[in-house]
């Protein structure tokens, strides 16, 4: 893992910066600017987005966008890996721990990793096997390819600890919103519970989920058959 921001390639620090002051503006335009100069349209969402911003906005727990700023600032601030060197798959990935295995975090790098998520979260990650909470990806021109949650119930997006170069393809599962009584701010948030699978499987869904602000986010939907 990198935390040096000064040995990415120009274009690589470039888009970092401009998603950093956009975060911490507060300004959700500010952040479409930076969007909307990107080469291509960068994947928020393993489903239909529509607007950036206003998905963005629907996405965050306060319903302004700034929960979601917040989450990207601290991303961000996060160490980076850089994976899939000289392959179309090349990326700058925050936070590192999108691909490492977090079943062997150091005391200081859990410390690390609370400072995105919660107890509840990593818990549940723990049980998926995997990061899905929300991490970016940019390319080393510039582009900026995801800034998404979710994940499959694989390790093969994991990196080993020689960070070995190697072809991953991203995981094509959408994400989902749902609200769920009894689900309260703080209580519940990112941990599995009794309400938490009760609300999922009503809503048609096996998953890990956390909530924030009342909202449950089934972060790793898929439908239950």
């Amino acid at each position: 893992m990198l935390y040096n921001t000064a040995v990415l390639p120009k274009p690589v620090a470039r888009m970092h910066d401009q998603l950093m002051e956009a975060a911490l503006s507060g300004d959700m335009e500010r952040l479409r600017m930076v969007l909307e100069s990107n080469e291509m349209p960068p994947t928020l969402s393993f489903g239909e987005t529509g607007d950036p911003i206003e998905f963005l906005k629907s996405s965050s727990g306060d319903g302004e966008g700034f929960e979601i700023m917040a989450i990207l600032a601290d991303v961000l601030d996060a160490g980076f890996v850089h994976v899939d060197a000289g392959t179309p798959q090349e990326m700058y990935v925050w936070p590192y721990f999108a691909r490492y295995p977090l079943d062997n975090l150091r005391p200081d790098q859990k410390v690390e990793l609370f400072r995105i998520i919660t107890a509840g979260d990593f818990a549940a990650m723990q049980e998926f096997g995997a990061w899905n909470f929300y991490r970016v990806g940019v390319g080393p021109d510039g582009t900026l390819h995801y800034f998404v949650a979710g994940g499959l119930r694989s390790r093969s997006n994991i990196i080993p600890q020689t960070f070995s170069s190697r072809t991953v393809q991203l995981p094509r599962v959408r994400t989902h919103k749902i609200e769920c009584a009894g689900v309260k701010n703080g209580k519940e948030r990112g941990g599995k519970s009794p309400q938490v699978d009760a609300c999922a499987s009503a809503k048609g869904f096996d998953a890990a989920a956390h909530s924030r602000f009342g909202v449950l986010r089934i972060a790793l939907g898929r439908p239950v058959h």
